[in-house]
């Protein structure tokens, strides 16, 4: 089953020429991947405020214990939530062992996403584009054109070094400091950044 998802972009439009793009595999769904996430999980017993503290395997199958002590069991785990809180996770857990000496910083980039809807179409000159090597975005999308949005609306992300530094800041100075406002894509009616 396809679930709805379609292949998006591989490659996105470059205003830097002499930049070389990795192809990637990259998916979307037209009503968004929290509509994929329910498509999916249709049929499965879903728990809310249930926080796991700890994960082991069993042998035949997978134990899950919430922080009041509850047990859950399962023979296959999917984990999904933010990678920082994961490897938080892991490392609590009876996997924790392997997972010593990994350092987050090795295996996870911060990426601040803002999500911008426009009071017109945007002047994107396409629907995914690589803003080029001295933007602190490292690709933006435009979710109208790309079939995700009925609106106008932006998804940019940045790259995870500005990530980094913009990490602690308020989402006000985030958007001075990135000069959106003034960026010629299209006037922003709301916006909010995810981290």
């Amino acid at each position: 089953k396809d679930w709805g998802l379609r292949r998006w972009k591989a490659e996105f439009q470059s205003f830097d020429p002499s930049h070389q793009q990795i192809p990637t595999e990259r998916w979307i769904h037209p009503e968004g991947l929290n509509r994929f996430a329910r498509e999916i999980s249709q049929g499965l017993e879903i728990l809310t405020s249930w926080r796991a503290e700890r994960v082991s395997w069993k042998k035949t199958h997978w134990s899950l214990t919430s922080d009041q002590g509850l047990e859950v069991e399962g023979t296959s785990l999917v984990i999904s939530f933010p990678f920082p809180q994961s490897i938080e996770l892991l490392k609590r857990s009876e996997l924790g062992d392997e997972l010593s000496g990994l350092s987050l910083e090795s295996l996870y980039e911060p990426c601040l996403a803002i999500m911008a809807i426009l009071k017109e179409p945007s002047r994107l000159p396409d629907e995914g584009v690589w803003p080029g090597s001295d933007s602190c975005f490292s690709w933006i999308a435009d979710n109208q054109r790309k079939g995700v949005s009925s609106i106008p609306a932006l998804t940019l992300h940045m790259k995870p070094a500005i990530s980094k530094e913009f990490w602690a800041l308020s989402d006000e100075e985030i958007m001075q400091r990135v000069g959106l406002e003034n960026s010629g894509l299209g006037d922003i009616k709301f916006f909010q950044i995810q981290r």
